[in-house]
């Protein structure tokens, strides 16, 4: 976690303070610090992709510097859909929680951070059975 807290740090703006503080003062072992930040700063979501800044859409779980980047440049065209979103690059499994496309949310559960948190929880992986 150390190493994705340092690329939020680096790459994505984030401050330490906003991802360790005395009332969070370790990161989350379960989930990303980006995923993490957002499950604590629920109130500044959903953002619309097609009205939110770079920074903004920079604090969205699954949309990197790329996609971004790629969102804002197909803005300028016309209006990105939730279809366009997959192809830009964004990662959905983990965006559609937080953000809203032409007005629509697309999150499979409502808009709680404990909700969020059970949805997006790994998954136990199936015993495998080894043969001798």
């Amino acid at each position: 976690r150390l190493y994705q807290a340092d690329w939020l740090l680096r790459f994505y703006n984030f401050k330490a303070e906003e991802l360790v503080n005395s009332d969070y003062p370790h990161l989350d072992t379960d989930f990303d610090p980006k995923i993490a930040w957002a499950l604590r700063n629920i109130h500044l979501f959903p953002l619309e992709v097609n009205k939110a800044s770079y920074q903004e859409l920079l604090r969205i779980p699954g949309i990197g510097v790329g996609s971004a980047l790629r969102i804002i440049s197909q803005r300028r065209l016309a209006p990105v859909s939730f279809d366009n979103l997959a192809k830009i690059g964004v990662v959905l499994k983990r965006a559609s929680f937080f953000l809203t496309c032409q007005g629509r949310y697309y999150g499979s559960v409502p808009i709680d951070p404990a909700l969020i948190r059970q949805a997006l929880a790994p998954q136990p992986r199936p015993q495998q059975l080894t043969l001798f």
